[in-house]
């Protein structure tokens, strides 16, 4: 949706409920392993005159399970939230150039990712050029 000019709001929310007709790796486990039950995005783009840009993109998963090694057991990864925050500026350095800055997992959460711990908070910025 656009509430404003200069602001874009969207999301998503995604229910999955996949289940095998076997318990492969674990007895009594019927669940396709790392896939959440459910899944949603929040995404809000705002302008800032005609060179600059913020936008703020959350996403949320439920826990999941995976398979632990060679066990025979599940492991269950908790639900998450994470926030990221990016912004933009436009420069004139002889065409268009842009300067941004990126802020990941803003509010420094610990989750895992596909069964993988994440990092912390993560900062970068740059320069891009268009031809």
């Amino acid at each position: 949706m656009r509430p404003a000019r200069s602001l874009s709001v969207s999301g998503s929310y995604t229910y999955t409920r996949a289940t095998n007709d076997r318990d492969l790796d674990v007895r009594g486990v019927f669940d396709v392993y790392s896939v959440p039950r459910h899944t949603f995005t929040l995404v809000a783009s705002q302008r800032i005159g005609e060179r600059a840009a913020i936008a703020l993109d959350v996403v949320g998963n439920s826990s999941y399970l995976t398979p632990f090694l060679l066990s025979g057991r599940a492991y269950r990864y908790p639900a998450f939230t994470k926030s990221d925050l990016s912004g933009s500026y436009g420069v004139a350095l002889g065409g268009r150039a842009r300067l941004y800055t990126r802020i990941e997992n803003l509010f420094n959460q610990t989750y895992y990712d596909g069964g993988y711990f994440s990092p912390g908070t993560v900062f970068a910025a740059g320069l891009s050029f268009q031809y």
